[in-house]
């Protein structure tokens, strides 16, 4: 179980990933209610990976060869895909900032 510690970085970077393109208000509500301001200014890419290392070293203790090997035995998509393309950009960039 996550700590409140853990709990609020894991909130901004999510809510800033799903409301990002929100041009409803739909989660408006939500940001207020949590107070959070959605990160607009940082890639999505960015985003996305720290969020991934933020939940693997902190909520599953993994270390940087854990992650490394974790992200190698991923298997989706065709390679010309923009959805394979995106999760390779994700485990790059996160596997840089795992360190």
């Amino acid at each position: 179980t996550a700590t409140e510690a853990q709990k609020t970085p894991i909130v901004h970077k999510a809510f800033s990933l799903l409301s990002r393109n929100d041009k409803t208000g739909a989660f408006d509500e939500l940001g207020e209610t949590l107070h959070v301001t959605p990160d607009t200014e940082t890639d999505p890419i960015q985003i996305r990976a720290a969020l991934e290392v933020l939940i693997a070293k902190e909520l599953y203790g993994l270390t940087a060869s854990d992650w490394k090997y974790l992200t190698s035995t991923f298997v989706y998509g065709s390679p010309k895909s923009p959805t394979k393309q995106e999760l390779d950009e994700i485990i790059r960039v996160s596997q840089e900032m795992f360190g």
